[in-house]
């Protein structure tokens, strides 16, 4: 075999994640011989700083058997009154066998507790606020993983606390430190809180379609592969 069909070869080698979570072609990442000192790998995002009161569980196909019956079903809970706001309500096992699906296709959920006191000293209560789920997939010209934001919802009592900015902040964390590229989300034009609230956190509008606005979150290794401005 020639020399330009092996780097070829090369360039096109399928990895795996270290998660084992999908399939990608990727050139220069592997999560699997992850080097700090490589400055492709640099991170530059702190890990978020929680509230002693708040605990976020990540569940993904790995492990989302193990919590079937606890995080996984209040995840579930929190789905049902998400598409209820947005008045497409679905019954709860309808609910969990979509969102058993989206796990077995490689989507991550994180879900947010409000640690409290119980009567039982011996346990604490953990209440369920705030829910997301970050769909995967790629982008062909850089040829990398991305994900699309596409749920988050926080309980209305407990939107004065910022827990989506904290959910979105952990989510970035664990997004850069799995290798990503890149995040995306969108929002409704009229929906001026997240409007705000996405380029605070470093997100940049790339379109708008009909009502809709779509940002993209770029992480710094990816800005050190491609210097292109359509990547930044």
């Amino acid at each position: 075999m020639s020399t330009e069909n092996n780097q070829n070869s090369e360039k096109c080698q399928i990895v795996e994640n270290c998660e084992t979570i999908c399939e990608t072609i990727n050139t220069n990442y592997d999560p699997n011989n992850y080097d700090p000192k490589n400055p492709i790998f640099a991170s530059i995002l702190p890990q978020p700083i929680l509230p002693e009161n708040i605990e976020i569980i990540h569940i993904s196909k790995k492990n989302y058997r193990e919590y079937f019956d606890t995080v996984f079903d209040d995840i579930v809970v929190l789905f049902s009154l998400y598409v209820k706001h947005h008045n497409v309500p679905h019954p709860h096992e309808v609910c969990k066998s979509l969102l058993t699906r989206r796990l077995e296709a490689g989507s991550q959920l994180f879900c947010v507790y409000k640690v409290e006191p119980s009567t039982d000293e011996a346990q604490l209560k953990k209440i369920p606020i705030a829910y997301s789920q970050l769909y995967p997939t790629w982008l062909s010209i850089p040829m990398e993983d991305n994900w699309i934001l596409n749920d988050l919802f926080v309980k209305s009592e407990f939107r004065d606390l910022k827990m989506g900015t904290k959910l979105i902040e952990y989510i970035l964390y664990w997004a850069e430190q799995y290798g990503s590229f890149q995040v995306r989300i969108e929002t409704m034009l009229n929906n001026e809180r997240a409007r705000y609230l996405y380029p605070k956190l470093g997100f940049t509008e790339f379109c708008r379609h009909d009502d809709s606005i779509h940002y993209k979150y770029t992480f710094q290794r990816a800005k050190n592969k491609f210097y292109n401005s359509y990547y930044e």
